[in-house]
């Protein structure tokens, strides 16, 4: 998996957060699956990035070249 797909997972995860705590702060209806959907989009990003950290075989290459 590559760095900007990691990005984009994250960044999806980010809109949503927000938007589900905007629709949490006007009580519209499902804002708290809003927020789920949204963390645990961040959370995978997380999770991804950590497995692709622990399992780089180049270490002498920096993160953000790849």
């Amino acid at each position: 998996m590559k760095n900007k797909q990691l990005l984009i997972i994250f960044l999806v995860g980010a809109v949503l957060t927000i938007l589900g705590a905007i629709f949490k702060i006007m009580h519209w209806p499902l804002a708290s699956l809003i927020i789920i959907l949204g963390m645990t989009f961040e959370a995978a990003a997380g999770i991804l990035t950590v497995y692709k950290l622990s399992k780089k075989e180049d270490k002498k290459d920096g993160f953000l070249d790849s």
